[in-house]
């Protein structure tokens, strides 16, 4: 089953280019948000889908290694009455957090990770995109 869901994962991590920027589209914030998603998408699955899974139902393929299973990503409005909470999930990517799923420690700080990826485009942007495509995950 891991060996199924790693080819996956790994086929889609080929699939998607890790080096997505938001290119200014003046006042088509329509567009603006697809490109954040499309980033977002791209990060997502570079680094949160091995644990959350391709849905962020929390059965990526790290899932039968982790000491605690990983938190679904897909209900955390329905968690929250409906609302998703942006502010509170940028938060945690940026400075991580004591989340289900990474042991001891809290989940990691993504927001260091990003300052080193990618010179190109600023952390917070990084982590906007992800949190849309978060919440763009979510099952009504």
């Amino acid at each position: 089953m891991i060996k199924s869901k790693t080819v996956l994962l790994v086929g889609l991590l080929l699939a998607v280019p890790g080096h997505m920027a938001i290119a200014d589209d003046g006042n088509k914030s329509g567009e603006q948000t697809e490109k954040k998603v499309t980033m977002g998408a791209a990060d997502y699955f570079s680094y949160c889908a091995i644990c959350h899974g391709l849905k962020g139902e929390g059965d990526g393929p790290m899932y039968d290694v982790l000491k605690v299973p990983p938190a679904d990503l897909s209900r955390i409005a329905k968690r929250n009455n409906g609302v998703f909470p942006n502010s509170t999930i940028a938060e945690t990517i940026e400075k991580g957090g004591n989340l289900r799923g990474h042991g001891i420690s809290s989940m990691l700080a993504w927001g260091k990770v990003f300052t080193e990826y990618d010179e190109d485009v600023e952390p917070e942007k990084r982590i906007q995109a992800l949190t849309k495509f978060i919440e763009e995950l979510q099952q009504h």
